[in-house]
């Protein structure tokens, strides 16, 4: 079962670097041209599993360029962040060499959530 997985996913990556050679530019007929390819692939060279990993990733592309599944292609990169960052998220180091947080009042915590009786101006 392991190697049929990695033969399906084979033939995704396989996909995935043709569909990128294909010199057409409507998805429709790129989409025509993966079907193609898949069933080709399948009957052919007598490889179904590789062909259906093809199918996939063929199919997977339509659907993204087509935008009709919520949350594939909507989001761009900074949506996902509600607000800006004042402080990066670093990790400090107490004395004793254990990590130390930042909490939200400026004093700094171990990882448990116990206070370390530090402060961020001791690292300043």
């Amino acid at each position: 079962m392991a190697l049929q997985f990695l033969e399906a996913g084979a033939g995704g990556v396989a996909a995935k670097i043709v569909g990128n050679y294909l010199p057409v530019k409507n998805m429709w007929l790129k989409a025509a041209a993966g079907a193609g390819l898949s069933v080709l692939t399948a009957t052919q060279l007598k490889r179904p599993i590789l062909g259906a990993g093809m199918a996939a990733q063929f199919a997977s592309d339509l659907i993204r360029s087509l935008n009709v599944v919520p949350g594939l292609n909507e989001m761009e990169e900074t949506d996902f962040l509600s607000g800006e960052l004042n402080e990066p998220n670093m990790v400090y180091l107490a004395p004793s060499g254990e990590p130390v947080f930042l909490a939200d009042n400026g004093g700094m915590i171990y990882a448990d959530g116990s206070d370390s009786g530090l402060t961020i101006y001791d690292y300043n």
